[in-house]
């Protein structure tokens, strides 16, 4: 959650009036930390307000950190780029011929953009190098990932006229640094708007520096 003295810093001017960044990161044996901080001009009455933070990411699993600044910072627990870890894995199977291979690749790759924008690569859970040939046969293993993910392909493939199927699924699993458990379900998301910024850990602690 959000601390509601940071939000409210947010919430009292208009996106362009605010660059909030992250301008350190210390990522070690003690943990995953980052700074954040907030600078703002107030265009109407010509001041300047700054504030920072800094947070701790615990149970750190994955990070993108860009150092651009943005308008907002949010956090969530339903977000696709949650689902490698919260959703249950599975196997997508094709079986038939897809008449037009071109079409269900776009379409395809215009549901995995309109998911994960540019933070994942659509190849990243495809079984396939050459789209169109692995087509030209009758059957095999499309992708492995988010059962979400995948059902959003079969859909596709349904579209086209090719039939699938579903096997293997399984809990998502981690290594903590001994051994792999299964993931927590509970993971959050932190994003700042209009950056390629994002956390994604088991809770953020702020504290105000």
């Amino acid at each position: 959650m959000i601390p509601p003295a940071l939000a409210q810093f947010i919430e009292a001017y208009d996106y362009e009036d605010l660059d909030l960044g992250i301008t350190r990161v210390v990522f070690d044996v003690t943990g995953f930390f980052f700074d954040l901080a907030l600078k703002t001009v107030n265009q109407a009455e010509g001041e300047d307000r700054a504030a920072a933070w800094r947070v701790e990411a615990k149970g750190h699993r994955e990070n993108r950190i860009s150092f651009d600044y943005g308008e907002s910072i949010r956090i969530e627990r339903d977000h696709p780029l949650l689902w490698k870890y919260s959703d249950l894995q599975c196997d997508l199977y094709f079986n038939g011929v897809c008449s037009d291979p071109a079409r269900l690749f776009y379409q395809m790759y215009q549901e995995h953009v309109k998911l994960f924008s540019t933070y994942i690569p659509f190849g990243t859970f495809l079984n396939m190098s050459d789209f169109g040939r692995f087509f030209q046969l009758t059957g095999g293993l499309v992708a492995k990932g988010p059962k979400k993910l995948l059902t959003r392909y079969a859909h596709w493939l349904e579209q086209a006229g090719v039939g699938w199927s579903m096997a293997s699924e399984r809990r998502a699993m981690h290594w903590d640094g001994s051994e792999y458990r299964q993931e927590n379900r509970d993971l959050k998301i932190l994003l700042l708007g209009q950056t390629e910024t994002y956390i994604i850990a088991e809770d953020f602690q702020f504290t105000a520096l």
